[in-house]
């Protein structure tokens, strides 16, 4: 396992754009990086952790939601930041909040000017690494599709 810093919005769209073949010969819509909050974008630019584990598991949802989605369907993914801890040696898990926005797929589309509000509150991109400090942030990483499911025996 090689842990170090990475982009996981741009790992994930360039996970989209490996399978995306694969949904259009499949009929199906890819959508994604959803993010709960256009300011959560700024906990995602750079992930301490194995990029080539993220990117596996990333690229096994992805596949199994559009082998399992019919035609005309959608696999979208979604972050959602659930807790931050500004001290990592004293991790406290805030109970997560409640992920309704995901209900509502288009409510959580951010518009542009959520987008340049959060530009300007965060920065460019490139800026990130003189802001960052170490900090544990808990989130989801949803792969919300419209296929069969599990069924409930297994």
């Amino acid at each position: 396992m090689v842990n170090e810093y990475f982009d996981c919005i741009k790992l994930i769209k360039q996970c989209i754009k490996v399978v995306q073949h694969q949904a259009k010969t499949k009929k199906v819509r890819l959508s994604g990086p959803i993010l709960n909050s256009p300011a959560d974008k700024f906990y995602f630019l750079k992930l301490y952790s194995d990029e080539r584990r993220y990117g596996q598991c990333i690229l096994n949802f992805l596949s199994n939601s559009i082998k399992f989605t019919p035609a005309g369907g959608d696999v979208i993914v979604l972050l959602n930041v659930l807790s931050v801890c500004d001290d990592p040696n004293q991790p406290k898990i805030e109970e997560a909040k409640k992920v309704s926005i995901f209900d509502s797929v288009e409510a959580s589309l951010a518009s542009e000017s959520e987008d340049s509000e959060s530009r300007r509150q965060f920065g460019e991109d490139n800026d990130v690494e003189e802001r960052m400090i170490e900090q544990l942030v808990t989130f989801q990483m949803i792969f919300r599709d419209t296929g069969c499911g599990i069924s409930p025996e297994n």
